[in-house]
């Protein structure tokens, strides 16, 4: 870990690749480590699918932490499908919790952003339609995690075959009830 920091203590660019293929080969206590260390570099360059789910929730923890020191920690990297790896039936309820957390602040959508990319890409989650219409109805969200969320429920309705809710969303959008900038 020594040889692979700089000297703020992040992980040295070129060897993030290293740095998330040593958390998916570690123990338990090391990977936490590491999880701390550059959580977005694991996401980015390593495979956290089979991460334990205490693991990921430790993950979505750091990149938390990530985003309230710099709230736009990914700026240099806006990748979304790498993220699709979070997005596993154990994680919903997890989910659901960040979907559902009135925190509007910067470091918190931040992350929302990333929750909202991994179920955009990754396993679905058609129970957390509601979760995510109430996303796509209120103004006080950034647009782009909005528009993420309608995203991920028109994916949810294409696979389900059911385009009940995206409709009503269309036909509320048209009549003016959600604000659209």
């Amino acid at each position: 870990l020594a040889l692979i920091q700089g000297e703020a203590g992040g992980v040295v660019p070129e060897l993030r690749g290293l740095h998330a293929w040593l958390a998916v080969l570690a123990n338990d206590a090391v990977r936490r480590t590491l999880i701390a260390h550059d959580p977005l570099g694991l996401v980015l360059h390593g495979d956290v699918l089979n991460f334990s789910t205490q693991e990921k929730i430790q993950l979505l923890q750091a990149l938390q932490q990530e985003a309230t020191r710099y709230a736009h920690f990914r700026s240099q990297n806006w990748a979304s499908r790498p993220f699709a790896a979070l997005a596993t039936p154990d994680m919903q309820e997890h989910f659901k919790l960040w979907l559902q957390l009135p925190d509007r602040h910067a470091a918190h959508q931040a992350v929302l952003d990333c929750v909202l990319d991994a179920m955009e890409n990754g396993q679905s989650m058609p129970d957390l339609s509601a979760e995510l219409e109430r996303v796509v109805r209120d103004k006080t969200y950034q647009d782009e995690l909005r528009q993420s969320a309608v995203n991920t429920l028109c994916r949810y309705a294409g696979e389900n075959n059911d385009w009940t809710l995206t409709l009503d969303i269309a036909e509320a959008l048209h009549a003016g009830q959600i604000e659209d900038s």
